[in-house]
């Protein structure tokens, strides 16, 4: 794509990433998007743009923000550089919605099973209804749009005190229960509650 004031670089095998990051910093960029981290040599790249000022964007696979955090981690291995370089962790995750049209409202019998689908774990509360997909000429399959759910944090002095002190493997309690006191929601959370209001 081509936009205006945008300058997109791909590795091959003529370029690596070092000298990528050579090209980027000679341009002084105010914010750079890298693509995946999927190894050490684009976290390395990342690591290094952030550490000289960069607003660095990018992104990895897991399946929370703390998840991401921890799988950061193990690619790096040194919590106090990846301390240094982070201003925050986000993930999203998108959720099918139910047709309003044709949604269902599970009969009473019904409600303990789907409650014990959802694996509540300590201090959870249960939904007070539960709704079920049935299908209309509107949805086909019952489910109509999407909704994205987000969870993020801050990299606090509490989540870097926890990464520096971390020997390449992260407590994820410690770093849930720091950002949850900082007011993270967790995805599952937020799951629940798009179930509780039969979305």
């Amino acid at each position: 794509y081509l936009v205006d004031g945008v300058r997109q670089i791909k590795l091959n095998p003529r370029l690596s990433a070092s000298d990528a990051v050579r090209a980027i910093d000679a341009h002084d960029p105010d914010v750079v998007f890298l693509g995946e981290i999927d190894g050490p040599e684009i976290a390395t790249v990342a690591l290094r743009l952030a550490n000289i000022g960069q607003l660095v964007f990018c992104s990895i696979h897991s399946r929370d923000a703390v998840t991401s955090l921890a799988r950061l981690l193990r690619i790096v291995g040194d919590g106090l550089i990846l301390g240094d370089a982070l201003s925050a962790v986000v993930a999203q995750q998108t959720v099918r919605t139910l047709c309003p049209r044709c949604k269902q409202q599970l009969q009473p019998l019904s409600l303990p099973l789907a409650i014990a689908h959802l694996r509540l774990r300590e201090g959870e509360s249960a939904p007070s209804k539960v709704h079920r997909a049935v299908g209309c000429i509107d949805s086909h399959w019952g489910y109509l749009g999407q909704e994205m759910l987000f969870e993020a944090f801050p990299i606090t002095p509490g989540i870097r005190d926890i990464l520096a002190g971390s020997d390449g493997c992260l407590n994820n309690d410690a770093v849930i229960k720091s950002a949850m006191l900082d007011g993270m929601i967790p995805l599952r959370t937020k799951g629940l509650e798009l179930v509780d209001k039969a979305q």
